[in-house]
């Protein structure tokens, strides 16, 4: 009979902090590829998208996420550029237009 792998790692304090360490100053994130997973990946805070385009956007949703959106109008913003970019508009790239 084969033995069972331990399910976890045991790692030092030292490993642990380097794991943790926040993202350094002079590194940019990744916006592209515009797909969910980058989105989720990116260091999101809660506020009002300012892209242009944004009511635009909206109005193309369908209608769930419509209501959804009118319910908590205050979203998940990142800012690339001068824009605080909602989840929406960053995977219509409205930002770039």
């Amino acid at each position: 009979m084969s033995e069972q792998l331990p399910l976890f790692e045991i790692i030092d304090a030292e490993t642990f902090h380097k794991g943790q360490a926040k993202t350094s100053k002079g590194k940019t994130l990744k916006t592209e590829p515009r797909m969910l997973t980058t989105w989720y990946d990116l260091p999101t805070t809660f506020g009002f998208c300012t892209v242009p385009m944004h009511d635009e956007i909206q109005k193309s949703l369908s209608p769930e996420k419509k209501e959804y959106r009118q319910v908590y109008p205050s979203r998940l913003v990142y800012k690339i550029g001068e824009y605080q970019v909602c989840r929406d508009c960053f995977m219509a790239k409205a930002d770039k237009e």
